[in-house]
């Protein structure tokens, strides 16, 4: 991905806010037990939209994130690691109030689904994206 549009899509997230605490459902346990080390299988780093690297080990929905490094220039950026409907997640905090208000689809974090369509930074140096605005007549 070209510096330019990763640039536009991380000041895109920088606009976002945190949802206040209590407004925020406790993450979803992060560990799977019947994915270890000796037996994960492949595994390999995304770069995420935000070009934050995560590591992960398996393969399939047995995918485990073991490490998130910020991209350059986001060095200190915290990020939630979840796992839902199989998937295992991982956002960075300044996008969460950009994926709550709906401008930022959340599957863009989606360490399980990137590495399977062929995302992983192993298999492709692209990400394709669609963007999508307002339309004529509408705020």
């Amino acid at each position: 991905m070209d510096g330019g549009l990763r640039h536009r899509a991380r000041a895109a997230l920088a606009g976002g806010t945190l949802p206040a605490a209590a407004d925020r459902a406790p993450a979803p346990a992060f560990a799977d037990p019947s994915v270890s080390p000796a037996t994960a299988g492949r595994g390999g780093t995304v770069t995420l939209l935000t070009g934050d690297v995560v590591t992960y080990s398996g393969h399939g929905n047995g995918v485990q994130i073991s490490s998130i490094v910020p991209g350059a220039g986001r060095e200190g950026m915290g990020f939630t690691r979840f796992r839902a409907g199989g998937h295992e997640y991982a956002v960075p905090i300044d996008a969460i109030g950009q994926i709550s208000r709906g401008r930022v689809d959340q599957r863009l974090f989606d360490v399980t689904e990137l590495a399977a369509s062929g995302y992983a930074d192993a298999d492709t140096d692209a990400l394709r994206i669609l963007v999508g605005g307002a339309t004529a007549g509408t705020g």
